[in-house]
């Protein structure tokens, strides 16, 4: 979840700073363009460098950016130089006007991707019409007169993808790895003191997995999360726009059978301009290794960012990325039909990585993941990482494809719904109707 994010936005942004590409153009005599508008943020590393991943699906002719960095409320304008373009989105480097980069500090703006239809299958190229034509989509002739385009041999050096963006090649075929039945049974840890978990109305697994702890979250409408499995946070997160808290308001059950996280639209902690629901399982019940499923309805109207993830439980005492994470699902609004999985950890110079998003890490479903519930899951064994969407395998990351393996150690469980932009309704829920861990998948 600590993840960079473009989200859809509809308003017209004025050009930044901007990044060409050359093309051939000549290709059509009439070229048609469209673009792609987006908001993010990030959280830079100490050389002042984040990624931004929304998942353009197409490199653009044209890229401009304009960004901002938040300092204890203020927002100041930074200039940045984006580079890294492709696929999955870019790279932004900041740095202040002396030159010094903007270490550790959350960035926010927009960006305005141009692509040539063409010969570019980006997604607002993708509009169909009678006869399966592909036209042009929100703008209709690229800019007459783009921001300068950075002279890269003369920039601050800017991390390659492998300090932000795993290689393709680490997201490997499923092929030859274990199968769901050879998994490793899953370890549970409870805090001492901490009361056992209720029963759970789970049905009984098969294939030989067992049923190693679960919240069915049937509780009385209005009531909270069962506070010996879950703490329902306090506080802004990540650079994000929401303010999480206990109330009721923000983390109840509905009284059906669900957990409601819900943002709202109203001033919270930080200045941040929504409220919203995080529950944690950090200091209180933790896991290593065994299948890991959520069954919810993800929000996906504008600003949404939930997920159902995990951070190692040495998490307060090393701090991310070093503590590892892995992101069971995360559902971004930008792309409501997809599921994105991903890892985050450390390279042997102790450089953060991640692996998932962009690439095979994100799976394009049949339709809106948020018309319906859907099933999330995660088989964690010793040597891999299996993620699964309604029982079907979508992504396999291999224990060999990564710099260093941080998962044979023990993880806590978090839900949240994240806000990232402000062009989206008053309210947003995220419906869980459970969590479950077997010892293997069932």
């Amino acid at each position: 979840m600590f993840t960079s994010v473009g989200v859809l936005a509809v308003v017209a942004l004025g050009v930044g700073i901007g990044l060409s590409r050359t093309g051939d153009l000549s290709a059509s005599p009439m070229p048609a363009y469209a673009s792609l508008v987006g908001d993010f943020t990030c959280i830079t590393s100490t050389d002042g460098s984040c990624a931004v991943t929304p998942g353009l699906n197409a490199t653009p002719d044209q890229l401009t950016v304009e960004a901002w960095a938040q300092d204890g409320g203020s927002d100041s304008k930074v200039p940045i130089v984006a580079t890294n373009v492709g696929d999955y989105g870019f790279v932004l480097h900041a740095n202040d006007p002396d030159g010094a980069p903007v270490a550790r500090r959350r960035i926010h703006g927009s960006y305005v991707a141009w692509f040539h239809c063409a010969s570019n299958a980006g997604p607002p190229c993708r509009h169909q019409h009678g006869g399966g034509q592909t036209v042009a989509g929100t703008a209709t002739a690229l800019p007459t007169e783009p921001a300068t385009t950075p002279d890269d041999s003369t920039t601050s050096p800017v991390p390659g993808p492998t300090s932000t963006v795993l290689p393709s090649s680490v997201a490997t075929s499923p092929a030859g790895l274990p199968q769901p039945g050879q998994s490793t049974p899953a370890v549970v840890r409870t805090a001492p003191g901490v009361t056992a978990a209720p029963a759970t109305t789970a049905p009984a697994p098969a294939n030989g997995a067992a049923l190693q702890w679960a919240d069915e979250f049937n509780g009385a409408a209005g009531t909270g999360v069962n506070k010996a499995d879950w703490t329902a946070v306090s506080g802004s997160h990540h650079g994000e726009l929401e303010c999480y808290t206990p109330k009721s308001s923000n983390v109840a059950m509905d009284g059906q059978g669900d957990l409601v996280l819900t943002s709202r639209r109203e001033a919270g902690c930080d200045g941040m301009p929504y409220t919203s629901g995080r529950l944690e399982g950090v200091n209180k019940r933790t896991f290593k290794y065994g299948y890991f499923e959520v069954r919810a309805k993800m929000p996906t109207a504008p600003g949404a960012f939930p997920a159902f993830w995990t951070l190692g439980a040495n998490y307060p005492s090393v701090g991310w990325p070093r503590s590892g994470e892995i992101d069971i699902v995360e559902v971004t609004s930008n792309v409501p039909a997809s599921v994105h999985t991903n890892i985050h950890g450390v390279d042997t110079a102790g450089k953060s990585w991640q692996s998932g998003w962009g690439g095979a890490g994100t799976y394009a479903s049949s339709s809106n993941v948020g018309d319906a519930f859907h099933t999330y899951g995660l088989n964690w064994t010793s040597s891999a990482l299996q993620y699964y969407f309604d029982g079907k395998l979508i992504h396999t990351i291999s224990r060999s494809s990564v710099p260093v393996w941080l998962w044979d150690q023990e993880n806590y469980l978090l839900l949240n719904l994240a806000i990232t932009s402000t062009s989206g309704p008053d309210v947003q829920t995220m419906d869980v109707d459970y969590v479950r861990v077997y010892s293997a998948k069932p």
